[in-house]
């Protein structure tokens, strides 16, 4: 995926008295703006880099952060910036363009000459890092926020595979706005102490919420690597006793929203999954048999409750494992899902919590002058005609169509798929 950038950082080792090398008590992270030429193609991944590091420094890590500013004033990304050693902290975020193959996280940008990566295959120094055959035993976790990197053999699984306890990635393209959103949610569980597994299940709820009509549903195509991922990562150290006052101090944080969403604050963290209504009832849920569900929501909470007039979602927390998950239920307007229904949490089988989102759509009449299929042309063409300037190439495009139960209307977002000229892929999503 290509995201965002914004570049500022450097290796903050002075400022923050950052030792010389890495080590399971920093985190290490990568952003850049990878812009390119269109309306729609400046795609930045350092503020998404600054909330995520910001919430780790609250997790306990030292930070060192490498941003690069497409005018070159702040920081470069080569092989003086990106090293074997940097990449064996206790945490790693790299943000930046993924690959179809999945085997590398880039930053690149043939007009500003940025050209970089850090990939599982023979790369020359000047052109990347190559960490196959790297030890990477210090690293906790590596999240390579970027399209592809998740897929099999891919640069997540490469982590793994050198040692790191866990990896995530993405198994398609991601929009660049969902994925930023994500993963700072994520790191906020993180830093609240959650495992891994908790703040991904944690991370979803709040990502299926009924806010969030505009989110990428592929965001939730991740994949986890390393039994690491039942582990917190959370350090209990002197620093972690004092980080508020720690990232007060850095002048780098300046830019982070300290009230947004997503970022932790231990005084008003909300644990989503604990707002759910508790089921204390003993419903199982195995092989996709939701009779006894649906029963307890006719019965329980919603009696005109008629399962054919939903469409229905597993949503696993571990991919492969079929005990923990959130399943939703929205409510569809014809064959086009609304934000209203419910999200009911798994856990060991057993349903235990289910939450209402939405606004009821019972009964409600769909105006027969929808030509959905029509619009979704006109949008697509409306889109690219504003973006006839955008010079990287169009590798998949499609429409998708949610509908508002707040304002009953449908709502259209066009993703694209870009390859840049030097490979890289990424994917916007445009609410038209």
């Amino acid at each position: 995926m290509k995201k965002r950038v914004l570049i500022l950082a450097s290796i903050l080792s002075l400022s923050l008295s950052v030792p010389v090398f890495a080590g399971p008590t920093h985190s290490y992270s990568v952003g850049a703006e990878m812009s390119s030429y269109g309306n729609n193609s400046d795609i930045d991944t350092t503020q998404e880099v600054l909330d995520v590091v910001y919430n780790l420094v609250l997790a306990g890590y030292t930070p060192q952060i490498i941003l690069y500013k497409e005018d070159g004033s702040v920081n470069v990304i080569d092989n003086t910036t990106v090293t074997t050693d940097w990449l064996n902290s206790g945490v790693v975020y790299l943000a930046g363009h993924g690959i179809e193959s999945g085997k590398e996280v880039a930053w690149i940008n043939a007009r500003t000459g940025l050209n970089y990566r850090v990939g599982n295959y023979f790369l020359p120094s000047s052109a990347g890092c190559d960490i196959r055959n790297t030890d990477l035993s210090n690293c906790k976790l590596a999240i390579m926020a970027a399209c592809y990197s998740g897929l099999s053999d891919g640069i997540a699984q490469e982590f793994q595979k050198n040692g790191a306890a866990c990896a995530i990635g993405w198994k398609n393209s991601v929009s660049d706005v969902s994925m930023a959103r994500y993963n700072k949610i994520l790191t906020s569980y993180l830093a609240n102490g959650s495992t891994i597994q908790n703040a991904i299940k944690g991370a979803t709820a709040d990502i299926v919420n009924e806010e969030d009509i505009n989110y990428d549903p592929n965001v939730l195509q991740y994949r986890t690597y390393g039994s690491g991922v039942y582990n917190t990562i959370k350090r209990n150290s002197s620093r972690s006793d004092n980080t508020t006052s720690f990232t007060n101090e850095m002048n780098i944080f300046d830019n982070v929203d300290k009230n947004a969403k997503g970022i932790y604050n231990p005084d008003t963290f909300v644990d989503l999954l604990a707002t759910y209504e508790k089921v204390d009832d003993c419903i199982e849920y195995r092989h996709g048999n939701d009779d006894d569900i649906v029963s307890y929501i006719q019965e329980n909470v919603d009696s005109r409750f008629n399962k054919g007039l939903f469409a229905v979602t597993e949503i696993k927390t571990i991919p492969d494992d079929d005990s923990d998950m959130i399943i939703t239920y929205r409510y569809k307007i014809g064959d086009v899902s609304s934000d209203f229904g419910y999200n009911v949490n798994i856990e060991n089988y057993k349903m235990v919590g289910i939450q209402k989102v939405g606004s009821d759509l019972y009964g409600y009449d769909v105006p027969t002058t929808y030509a959905l299929n029509d619009i979704k042309v006109e949008k697509l063409q409306t889109f690219n005609a504003e973006n006839s300037d955008m010079l990287d190439e169009i590798i998949e495009q499609n429409v998708d169509v949610k509908f508002s139960s707040k304002d009953k209307s449908f709502i259209y977002f066009v993703n694209t798929d870009y390859e840049t000229e030097d490979g890289g892929v990424y994917r916007t999503r445009t609410r038209m």
